[in-house]
């Protein structure tokens, strides 16, 4: 037995095998538990979703379930959660989301990053592990089931796993998981496990700010420029002229030359970071 929550619980039926049946694969399964999204005050989802798993009488956990801004690691990872019903759950490991597929799109864009940062935090968690056990990497690539079974790894969707049944985390295109956004974060977290991490340039100006940032701040600052990057680029795909007053296309302008301004400070501070 390991140290997942769910380990020192008592439940009403049994939501883990320990221990593991078959060695990591190096593939990570995404979810979302398909519950409603807690919208009020600090978010609770996580810790909702663990209670219901403790109480449900059919199989379905995960090895760790964030929301916005909490996570709880349920099962152990040299231990099998039951988050997959077609045969996987003896070589993946798992992270789901306490939300819905509907929600990726309705969610503020603030709460959606939030979401996706601890799931890649948890991602990156579970790659270590993987990386450990067997030497495999979980690349930052998205899985077809077919990819899986042929030894491949990376990020495998819960509804590429199960399509009858399954859609999660958002295979659809009415509501789609935001892949482009999750990997980034992802890239950021296991740079360690994939080797990607850029190194803190040599300053050659002894007042440059940078020769006092630490390991964890330099982590930081990239994550942080990426996400304004990521924000931006989405603004700029947002951004529609209105057809009508002329006072209202001259605010517009002003606006878009703003974001293209701010979309190029962007590229030269991810320059100087070494960000790609």
């Amino acid at each position: 037995m390991g140290d997942g929550w769910l380990e020192t619980q008592d439940l009403a039926k049994s939501q883990y095998q320990s221990p593991r049946r078959e060695q990591l694969c190096g593939v990570v399964e995404l979810h979302t538990a398909e519950g409603v999204m807690d919208s009020v005050g600090p978010d609770t989802g996580a810790e909702n979703v663990a209670k219901y798993i403790t109480e449900r009488t059919t199989y379905g956990s995960y090895h760790d379930i964030c929301d916005s801004d909490s996570y709880v690691h349920l099962v152990d990872y040299d231990d099998e959660a039951f988050h997959d019903g077609t045969g996987l759950n003896p070589s993946t490991t798992s992270v789901s989301f306490a939300c819905r597929t509907v929600d990726w799109q309705r969610m503020p864009a603030a709460k959606r990053t939030a979401f996706l940062d601890q799931g890649a935090r948890r991602a990156a968690d579970q790659a270590r592990h993987h990386k450990l056990r067997t030497g495999k990497i979980v690349k930052p690539v998205r899985l077809t089931k077919q990819q899986v079974l042929a030894g491949e790894t990376g990020f495998l969707y819960h509804g590429d796993s199960d399509p009858k049944r399954r859609s999660d985390p958002g295979t659809t295109s009415a509501a789609p998981f935001p892949w482009d956004e999750f990997i980034v974060l992802y890239k950021i977290y296991a740079a360690d496990v994939l080797g990607t991490a850029p190194a803190p340039p040599t300053p050659t100006d002894p007042e440059d700010f940078l020769m006092a940032v630490t390991e964890e701040q330099w982590n930081e600052l990239v994550k942080l420029v990426t996400a304004i990057d990521l924000r931006t680029q989405e603004l700029q795909k947002e951004v529609v002229l209105p057809k009508n007053e002329s006072d209202d296309k001259s605010r517009m302008d002003r606006l878009v030359a703003t974001i293209d301004d701010t979309a190029a400070d962007v590229d030269k501070i991810k320059t100087k970071l070494g960000i790609s």
